[in-house]
């Protein structure tokens, strides 16, 4: 549906998207996925929702927005409304004229892709939420908006990142070439020649992370046996 096709089909459908948002059943739909390039190079993967799910995001924003926005630290600038970057300028401005010169750039790696697409992410941010929001319908749509799964090529898929198959690429780029990426797995139990197609593949480090060899490599128990916490057995115990 195009936002000029919203008006006449809420003129339609209004009373029975009204009684679904109140009774707390309405059901977001899956985002269109969308890759732009970002300036510093790569590409920034975008999630496009339906033109009714930006219509109620929008109207869900202008109530939280006056209950969250005083929470936030008075040095935050971005995506903020009344905020931009020319008055974060001030007091940058400011700390120069104290005589500071040194600048610390800090950058979360795709820090928006990834966020949200996870159930320890979630509960986290419910539960502070919930800390302003007491109703229970809209704390369960905006949860129903993080879970939404991604529309790509067709096919709708859930968006998860779960933390393992990271540290897998950072451990395979520390093998650096075909010889030694295929030695790693193949001292793991992979058979030689599925540790092979692994170390020729030729794809990203990310791609080569996610395969058969190097989940079959890095299980569970050789994460243990690296003295790696699983936050969401972490999470659950600080839960008890």
């Amino acid at each position: 549906m195009t936002v000029h096709e919203l008006g006449s089909w809420l003129a339609e459908h209004k009373e029975s998207l009204l009684a679904s948002l109140l009774n707390g059943r309405y059901e977001p739909q899956a985002v269109r996925g969308v890759e732009i390039p970002k300036p510093g190079g790569g590409m920034r993967q975008l999630g496009i929702p339906t033109v009714l799910d930006r219509l109620i995001q929008q109207a869900m924003l202008q109530v939280l927005e006056p209950l969250l926005d005083p929470t936030f630290s008075e040095s935050s600038y971005g995506f903020r409304s009344g905020r931009s970057a020319h008055q974060a300028l001030r007091p940058a401005s400011e700390y120069v004229a104290d005589g500071r010169g040194i600048v610390v750039d800090l950058d979360l790696e795709k820090f928006f892709d990834r966020v949200n697409h996870d159930i320890l992410n979630h509960d986290i941010l419910m539960s502070r939420l919930a800390r302003h929001v007491a109703d229970k319908r809209l704390l369960r749509i905006v949860r129903r908006f993080l879970e939404v799964g991604l529309m790509q090529d067709g096919l709708c898929m859930k968006r998860y990142e779960w933390t393992r198959r990271k540290l897998r690429c950072v451990r395979l780029k520390q093998r650096k070439r075909a010889k030694p990426i295929a030695d790693f797995p193949r001292s793991l139990g992979v058979p030689e020649w599925r540790a092979w197609i692994l170390g020729l593949s030729g794809k990203g480090w990310w791609r080569m992370a996610g395969s058969p060899q190097a989940a079959e490599a890095m299980t569970l128990v050789w994460f243990k046996d690296q003295d790696f916490v699983c936050l969401t057995e972490r999470y659950a115990a600080l839960q008890r």
